[in-house]
């Protein structure tokens, strides 16, 4: 994608650079924005991206673009997002210890046990 590459260089970096990013990233939060960001300026679509990292196609449109706005600042902690963060808040939901019933709203702090 022209688009990464431009971006890449506005903050002078280059693929190889990214690519040490995604191997030295301390989070594994970091490492799949860089790695992101490194398929976009390979090539690939932000579809493509998302479907190999299970993301939300969006969801790597809106990485692509802080990271336009604050380079390498642009994995800084925030709130999650996405198919991720949900399935995250069902893990949290399913790791109680009593059976539950779930709301029709995503899980979260919604869980209520259920008295079976």
């Amino acid at each position: 994608m022209d688009d990464a590459l431009d971006v890449l260089k506005q903050w002078k970096l280059d693929l190889g650079t990214v690519r040490e990013q995604v191997y030295r990233a301390p989070t594994p939060r970091e490492r799949e924005r860089w790695h992101a960001m490194w398929l976009l300026a390979g090539g690939w679509s932000a579809v493509q991206v998302a479907d190999a990292l299970e993301r939300d196609p969006h969801t790597i449109g809106e990485w692509l673009a802080t990271f336009r706005q604050a380079g390498r600042e642009w994995t800084e902690p925030g709130e999650a997002t996405g198919r991720r963060a949900e399935g995250a808040m069902m893990a949290e939901c399913l790791s109680l210890s009593r059976p539950l019933l779930l709301s029709s709203t995503s899980c979260g702090s919604s869980c209520a046990a259920s008295a079976r």
